[in-house]
């Protein structure tokens, strides 16, 4: 009955949640590196405020990936587990966001998570299934595959047993950091935690929520650099199906970002303003599809655009364009003026990330760890 009830329940959560130890160094000239990055997260109330650690760093992440040379190509995804609002059928397990190089998109779908408190039990064997088996994990052989499994609780729990979750992670050359959130049930809990780690050749770190590094600003201007933003935000000119979508996550993400902080906020800006959103966005922006080669204006659909752009011809659309473009150019230059190019580097040096310095800090796990394994590859940060 029991291997009938784990079968059943396996299909369902298949169904529900699909979304859509090689070291070969990296040679210089050669196509880059894939790196796919998992954080599984435990969002019970014995890890409250874990979503936001992972959140508001979530740009400084990318950042600091995009920093090193040669730059690797990086997805990252986000599994959460442990609410019971996910459901029973899906023992607790939802995909939160697939893995992706849309950074926007990624830390949209964390905004709208709402920070609720709800006491859930921690099925790890069934997150770490959900995180080998329903992530389209890059099938190269030289990927570096990574889950940052963070949380507590006793990993034997649930319908899953987390030792044949570990073989599906082995098989896919998965590696799996266990991320132990300090409880007083440490004691019963950590050996199954360290199996887990030591099974993918992953490691075991304990860490605590809300434990951050503090970031000084590095723009001390703070309202011209919101009015800046501001400005670059409506430089962009949404249409199409989805374009409306896409410029209302962006906002969001403005907001967002300032409420978790002034650091938070201006990685967020130092992103979008670099090479990798800049001149992206023609899937949505007009701005962006003028830029590009094959932007017929006349195949827009109208009642895709702003009421204010809705009656405009193609010519006196794009002449509009030619002037919220310009304006863009100037808005970029002035806050790439004020948040530099080598901010992030700046950064690289005050943080210090070594693995001597992690001591309970998710974010230092994270990237001395992340670190150590692309230094392997060749890739090096600038210091």
């Amino acid at each position: 009955m029991r291997l009938r009830l784990k079968r059943i329940i396996g299909s369902i959560v298949c169904a529900l949640l699909v979304i859509t130890p090689c070291t070969t160094k990296i040679k210089a000239g050669a196509s880059q590196l894939p790196v796919d990055i998992v954080f599984t997260l435990d969002l019970s109330a014995s890890t409250n405020g874990l979503i936001d650690d992972v959140r508001d760093r979530i740009w400084d992440l990318a950042n600091h990936l995009n920093s090193m040379r040669p730059a690797p190509d990086v997805r990252i995804g986000v599994i959460g587990y442990a609410r019971p609002s996910f459901g029973y059928y899906n023992q607790f397990v939802k995909v939160i966001c697939p893995l992706t190089n849309d950074i926007e998109l990624l830390s949209n779908e964390l905004y709208d998570l709402k920070p609720n408190i709800e006491k859930g039990d921690q099925f790890v064997g069934a997150a770490i299934r959900a995180s080998a088996e329903l992530m389209d994990w890059n099938t190269s052989p030289h990927a570096v595959k990574l889950v940052y499994l963070v949380g507590n609780g006793n990993a034997g729990t649930g319908n899953f047993d987390h030792r044949e979750a570990i073989e599906v992670a082995v098989k896919k050359n998965i590696i799996i950091n266990s991320l132990y959130c300090y409880s007083t049930l440490r004691s019963r809990d950590i050996a199954g935690w360290t199996e887990i780690a030591d099974a993918t050749g992953g490691e075991l770190f304990d860490v605590k929520v809300h434990k951050i590094v503090p970031r000084p600003p590095t723009v001390y201007n703070r309202p011209l650099l919101i009015d800046l933003s501001n400005e670059l935000n409506s430089t962009y000119i949404y249409y199409g199906k989805d374009g409306y979508n896409r410029y209302k996550m962006m906002l969001n993400n403005h907001q967002g970002t300032l409420k978790s902080g002034q650091s938070s906020f201006e990685a967020m800006l130092y992103y979008k303003i670099s090479d990798h959103y800049q001149n992206k966005q023609a899937d949505w922006d007009l701005v962006d599809c003028i830029k590009s080669r094959g932007c017929d204006l006349r195949k827009v659909d109208s009642k895709t655009l702003a009421d204010s752009l809705r009656k405009q011809s193609p010519e006196q659309l794009r002449n509009y364009l030619e002037t919220v473009k310009e304006r863009r150019t100037r808005v970029i230059n002035q806050l790439r003026t004020l948040l530099g190019y080598e901010r992030q580097t700046i950064l690289n040096k005050s943080l210090n990330y070594d693995k001597k310095q992690t001591e309970l800090v998710i974010e230092n796990v994270m990237t001395s760890t992340l670190n150590e394994k692309l230094s392997e590859r060749g890739l090096k940060t600038p210091m």
